[in-house]
C-alpha cells in the first residue's frame, strides 16, 4: 500500500513543480542573478521587464565602461536607438553621467 502511494506521489511531482515556478516568467534575468553585478546588455535586454524603480536601482551599479558607453549615446545624438537610448537618457537625467561630461 505504501509503495503504491509513493509511486502516485512521485508521478505527480513534475506537475507540482511546474505549477509553482520559483520566479514569475515575466521577471528579469537580472533579478534572478542578484549575486552578480548588472551589465549594460542585461539592462537593455530586460528593459521591458523591469520597472522604472528597478532600472534606477541597477543603473548606478553598471561598470565605468558601461557608463562611458551610455555617455557616448547621450553625447552623440542619434548614435544609439531603442532601449539603449532610453537607458542612456534615464542615466543622464539621474546625473550618473556627470563625471564623463566634465572630463571631455
Amino acid at each position: 500500500m505504501r509503495v503504491t502511494g509513493f509511486f502516485t506521489l512521485l508521478s505527480t511531482f513534475p506537475f507540482l513543480s511546474g505549477s509553482w515556478p520559483t520566479m514569475p516568467q515575466r521577471r528579469s534575468r537580472l533579478l534572478a542573478r542578484a549575486d552578480e553585478p548588472p551589465t549594460l546588455n542585461g539592462l537593455v535586454g530586460d528593459f521591458d521587464k523591469l520597472s522604472p524603480t528597478e532600472i534606477d536601482t541597477f543603473t548606478p551599479h553598471l561598470s565605468r565602461r558601461d557608463l562611458e558607453k551610455l555617455h557616448g549615446c547621450v553625447a552623440s545624438e542619434g548614435a544609439c536607438t531603442g532601449h539603449l537610448h532610453d537607458l542612456a537618457m534615464r542615466a543622464d537625467e539621474h546625473g550618473l553621467l556627470k563625471s564623463f561630461k566634465n572630463s571631455h
